[in-house]
């Protein structure tokens, strides 16, 4: 209920079942708003991060580089950045016989505009920047996929973080990478997805690979992901258009204890581990 009417309420995970545990960040003007809803409806609530403002600062003075433009990159690119620099470079003969044996098509960023504002004006931005004549701006990329579009998970209110557009590829960006996946879709091996926060490996089909997939990325650091069944996002897309065989989501560190805003220390593991179960899959696959 509150997700969908209550604009001061910026819900970090996903309502989902009775009984679940959501992260949801408050403004301070609402503090003791929430603090009345919980108390009159006996809930049970725990402070994250006291101060989600202080974090976000912390995080961009400990990563800028030399100007500016380079304030903070989000886990999401930054392990897509990673995974193809290793293809690239490694000379591992396993990961040389992975990246040999396919051609590679690799998005970093499919939301540029939402990219650049978090880097300019709201480092919690999830949206697209695209104006659709409403008081708020933006849909959610995930949820713009002409797959059960607007099916479960999805609000058709524009200021959520949850909208998922007035329509399906709605998005220019979301609409100019469904037209170029189809063009090479009939031929197309694998899609592979990048998100963050929940340390989720999230399927359509083939469980037996993602459990190796998690246990592969548990090894060097021992960081435990779980496994889910996806619906409704552009995996869902693809599989249900072109058949796709490979179509796997990474929901990538952490748990929720910065959610959002990982520590910098936290990049560099979170990239190797999870190449390391990227290379996993691919292997996996062919012997499938």
């Amino acid at each position: 209920y509150l997700e969908d009417t209550c604009s001061d309420f910026s819900f970090w995970t996903n309502v989902k079942a009775i009984n679940h545990n959501v992260d949801v960040m408050v403004s301070p003007d609402s503090t003791y708003n929430v603090q009345d809803i919980i108390k009159n409806n006996d809930l049970q609530s725990k402070i994250i991060i006291p101060n989600v403002q202080k974090l976000i600062d912390n995080i961009l003075d400990g990563l800028i580089i030399t100007d500016l433009k380079k304030l903070v990159m989000t886990i999401s690119s930054a392990v897509v950045t990673y995974i193809l620099n290793q293809l690239l470079t490694n000379t591992d003969p396993k990961v040389r016989q992975v990246a040999e044996s396919h051609d590679w098509y690799i998005f970093p960023v499919i939301n540029p505009d939402g990219f650049v504002y978090t880097h300019t004006t709201d480092r919690a931005w999830r949206k697209t920047r695209v104006s659709h004549g409403d008081t708020c701006v933006g849909a959610d990329p995930n949820r713009n996929w002409g797959y059960h579009y607007n099916e479960g998970g999805a609000n058709n209110d524009p200021c959520s973080n949850n909208y998922c557009g007035p329509e399906a590829f709605s998005e220019p960006s979301m609409k100019s990478l469904s037209e170029f996946i189809s063009t090479i879709g009939e031929s197309l091996e694998g899609y592979i997805s990048f998100h963050s926060y929940s340390q989720i490996f999230t399927f359509v089909i083939w469980y037996t690979v993602g459990l190796k997939a998690i246990d592969a990325l548990a090894q060097r650091y021992g960081t435990e992901y779980r496994i889910d069944i996806a619906s409704g996002g552009s995996p869902d897309w693809i599989k249900g258009s072109f058949g796709t065989r490979i179509t796997y989501t990474y929901e990538l560190r952490d748990t929720g204890e910065n959610g959002f805003l990982l520590p910098a220390e936290q990049i560099l593991p979170t990239t190797e581990e999870t190449f390391d179960s990227f290379i996993t899959i691919f292997q996996e696959w062919s012997v499938v």
